[in-house]
């Protein structure tokens, strides 16, 4: 990797959407950091197009960190709380807050389409239900704080399978989608809350499929970032199970607060509040994404049409 990052013209960081911050272990910071630092030796132009970044704990100060992150000539960050972050660490100039990319291409549904046709297991449940819920769930036992708290991990399990139970106990469809591939592929985790009334959707197919069927559900509730994006950018109404700032600063930017759930108080009874509200608003609120959609794209757009001035 860094003789490829020794010969680039320009490094565009990240490859997805990472996120540094104090509470990942300091190997894990190093991976991250890794380009920031051949493009400091090499003096290759850098630009960061839209992540997260932070917290920060400005009590355990990180001087080789904070220097490198000084690195890049441009920064976009997809939240207003994560330009404060770096605030926080005196990075100030060249920030600019737009909107995860996500948000700027289309879907190709003929595309999604022609993929699908080779899926008829998914098919047929989506058509068997007049109202399907996505949800993605997690063990969270990834996590370095969260994963450490036995109570909260039997809480969210015990609250997933009773929302599963309570959608389907009311004719819903609830489609379980997975968010995670490779070695920490989820797919046969989420095997675990399958039954009468659910579908494990197959990994293999890629994130535009998902954003297509995720166009066509009812409504997503979910624990991964990506999949209330998806959502927020297909025009689904969802709720969001915030465990990180990341998505409070979305829902924030997005005035979509209500539609949150912070993990630490996370139950089945706080759950299915939040979903009853959504029943109750749904067209509401399909209309209100629909009508922000050209907006969040064009403010995504701008982490692309500030490039030129860097190169």
């Amino acid at each position: 990797m860094v003789r490829i990052l020794k010969n680039s013209d320009l490094i565009v960081y990240p490859p997805g959407g990472s996120v540094i911050n104090d509470r990942f272990f300091w190997s894990k910071q190093l991976e991250y950091l890794t380009p920031f630092l051949c493009a400091r030796i090499f003096h290759v132009p850098m630009v960061v197009c839209a992540p997260s970044m932070g917290p920060y704990d400005s009590a355990m100060p990180q001087p080789t960190r904070n220097m490198l992150l000084q690195t890049p000539a441009l920064f976009c960050v997809r939240e207003d709380t994560s330009r404060q972050y770096l605030e926080t660490i005196g990075i100030k100039e060249n920030v600019h807050v737009t909107m995860d990319l996500a948000f700027m291409d289309d879907v190709d549904s003929a595309d999604a389409e022609r993929q699908l046709a080779g899926y008829p297991e998914l098919s047929e449940f989506l058509a068997a239900y007049p109202r399907v819920v996505g949800m993605t769930i997690s063990d969270f036992k990834w996590h370095v704080t969260l994963g450490k708290d036995a109570e909260l991990l039997e809480r969210i399990e015990a609250t997933a399978r009773q929302m599963i139970t309570s959608l389907t106990d009311r004719g819903y469809g609830v489609l379980l989608i997975p968010q995670l591939f490779g070695n920490q592929n989820d797919y046969n985790y989420l095997q675990a809350f399958a039954g009468e009334g659910v579908h494990v959707m197959s990994d293999k197919p890629d994130t535009y499929v998902q954003q297509y069927v995720i166009s066509k559900l009812y409504a997503v509730i979910g624990m991964r970032y990506h999949s209330n994006i998806f959502a927020a950018k297909m025009g689904t109404p969802f709720i969001a199970v915030v465990y990180e700032e990341k998505m409070e600063g979305f829902l924030e930017l997005a005035g979509l607060s209500d539609y949150g759930l912070p993990l630490e108080t996370i139950s089945f009874e706080k759950l299915d509040e939040k979903f009853c509200t959504l029943e109750k608003q749904h067209d509401a609120f399909r209309a209100r994404l629909q009508q922000a959609r050209p907006e969040w794209r064009e403010r995504a757009r701008r982490t692309v049409d500030l490039l030129p001035d860097i190169l």
